[in-house]
């Protein structure tokens, strides 16, 4: 969903960002690691210069928002019949400097975050790797524990027959 008033810019910047006064220069890589050119622009549809006067919309004749973010409007003089155009410069925002301003508040770019939320995955299966692996040692240790016990019961029991079983033997001598 997006705000109403921001709004991509289509075309090239025509303007300078009004934050940082520049134009589009350089690269800059999007959230798929592609090598985009130039930095992407945000019209923001407000106007910083307090607007011309009010228009009436039953004089308004043809209203178009340009693809740099200028807004102009064709009004008819309803005295003289004179058609005028008015021109609204919408002030545009750099890509860098919106990134600026999220992370004053404390966000951080999409891809930032994907990359931390793909490295807690690995994490957390690496964990669960672990622990499935404990769990099979402690599996393997409560059959040996069984076995141990098995053997340790036969082992006695067979100690216990031996001196019986001699003691038979040296009788009979």
């Amino acid at each position: 969903m997006s705000h109403p008033l921001i709004g991509r810019l289509e075309g090239p910047a025509t303007q300078p960002c009004f934050v940082c006064g520049l134009f589009s220069n350089g690269h800059r890589i999007d959230a798929d690691g592609q090598r985009v050119d130039g930095r992407e622009y945000l019209a923001l549809k407000i106007d910083l210069a307090g607007g011309e006067e009010a228009v009436a919309p039953s004089r308004i004749l043809t209203q178009a928002e340009a693809p740099d973010g200028t807004q102009v409007t064709q009004v008819r003089d309803p005295i003289t019949g004179e058609a005028t155009s008015i021109t609204l410069a919408r002030p545009v925002v750099c890509s860098d400097c919106v990134e600026a301003m999220a992370r004053e508040f404390g966000l951080r770019r999409t891809v930032e975050a994907d990359v931390e939320t793909e490295q807690a995955i690995r994490r957390a299966e690496a964990a669960e790797g672990v622990v499935a692996e404990r769990d099979q040692e402690i599996a393997e240790l409560r059959e040996g524990a069984r076995v141990a016990g098995a053997l340790t019961r036969l082992f006695d029991a067979e100690r216990s027959e031996k001196p019986t079983t001699r003691r038979s033997s040296r009788a009979s001598s």
